[in-house]
């Protein structure tokens, strides 16, 4: 399915707000093109909170030693208050999310740390995030595989 992994958190009047991605903009790789795809992304998590290689979540194309990235973006531009991220096979290979006000735009990092890999549970990452100046819609998620000892998978 087509069910997965991203959301976004933001506030209006107070009151938080969700949106999950909807469309894939670009990306390095992926597995396969329909398991594995980085369409699996897309929509509320179907993996989580399992913990594993399922071909309901995105993985790149080589299981290690790569720098990977994906572009989602979101029905709604809003400016991103949060976001959760995910991972449900070898999670912390996240360095850097980013986003921009338009498709011309250039990119803002809005969170960027080093590697931090764990094994046996599913995580969502939520890290702190820079407060962007301008809504946005699109997203861009950076992995480093290069320190992976198997495929990274986001839900």
């Amino acid at each position: 399915g087509s069910d997965g992994s991203w959301t976004v958190i933001y506030l209006t009047n107070q009151v938080p707000s969700y949106q999950w991605a909807w469309k894939v903009l670009n990306f390095t790789s992926e597995y396969r093109t329909d398991r594995w795809s980085a369409q699996q992304m897309l929509g509320d998590p179907n993996v989580f909170p399992g913990y594993g290689d399922n071909d309901n979540a995105w993985a790149p194309s080589q299981s290690s030693g790569t720098i990977e990235q994906v572009i989602i973006e979101f029905p709604i531009a809003i400016r991103i208050g949060a976001i959760d991220i995910y991972q449900t096979y070898f999670p912390g290979g996240i360095v850097e999310i980013a986003t921009q006000e338009s498709a011309q735009s250039p990119w803002r990092t809005l969170w960027s740390g080093p590697t931090n890999f764990t094994s046996g549970y599913a995580v969502i990452a939520s890290p702190p995030l820079a407060n962007p100046t301008f809504p946005s819609k699109i997203i861009r998620i950076v992995m480093n595989q290069t320190l992976a000892s198997s495929w990274i998978e986001l839900d």
